[in-house]
């Protein structure tokens, strides 16, 4: 009872009342290990981050099998802001749990911050599919899908290919379906645009005006 009481003051946030409550839990059964995780995770939320840790690492490692473990720190340390320690659980997390839509959001999430677009465009992809009604997984697939464009129009450029590159930048700032705008497919390229998409102020142009739309870092051209 006592275990439930806390788990309901944890996620309501009342952290304080589930710290008393799971500490005298485990004064009267010390080998509850979803206690002891429980614990662990409220001490780290509540700022208590090394004691916190240590709780929840030594949970992890008395049950290695308990996925949900993993993705209670995986979670903590994401809202602490450590996403690269938090990638890591996520990753672990999902070898137990593959079908936790969560879960993918936040490898997603991480694999942006560390730059791996490639690995975040496939845990965006794979929690869209679990998920498919959910608008922040569609605008974040849309988002990534445009740098995509954006990193491939930076790589022909860099080849002397302005044609392509100018409509590859097209592509990127277009709006997309889930994106926020009205879905909108690939323009096709007539022979006066093929014309002014070769000129360099056409193409120079349309780079600017997508730089602008894409808020994160590169990736490479596939």
């Amino acid at each position: 009872a006592l275990f439930s009481e806390g788990l309901a003051h944890q996620q309501a946030g009342r952290l304080a009342a589930a710290r008393v409550c799971y500490e005298r839990a485990l004064a009267l059964d010390p080998g509850q290990t979803d206690g002891r995780f429980l614990l662990g995770q409220t001490l780290y939320d509540s700022g208590e981050h090394a004691t916190g840790e240590a709780m929840m690492r030594a949970a992890i490692a008395a049950r290695p099998q308990a996925a949900n473990y993993r993705a209670g720190l995986a979670l903590s340390l994401f809202n602490a802001g450590r996403l690269s320690a938090a990638k890591d659980e996520f990753w672990a997390a999902l070898q137990g749990l593959p079908q936790d839509p969560s879960l993918w959001r936040g490898m997603a999430l991480c694999c942006i911050d560390s730059g791996e677009l490639d690995a975040a465009s496939e845990a965006a992809r794979v929690w869209a599919q679990l998920q498919p009604g959910d608008a922040e997984a569609a605008r974040l697939n849309a988002q990534l899908e445009s740098q995509r464009q954006y990193d491939c129009g930076v790589a022909l450029e860099a080849e002397g290919r302005h044609q392509e590159a100018c409509a590859a930048w097209r592509v990127s700032w277009a709006p997309r379906s889930g994106s926020g705008g009205a879905s909108r497919s690939r323009p096709k390229c007539s022979a006066a645009r093929a014309s002014s998409c070769s000129g360099r102020v056409a193409w120079r142009t349309a780079k600017t005006t997508a730089a602008a739309t894409m808020p994160m870092a590169s990736t490479r051209c596939r």
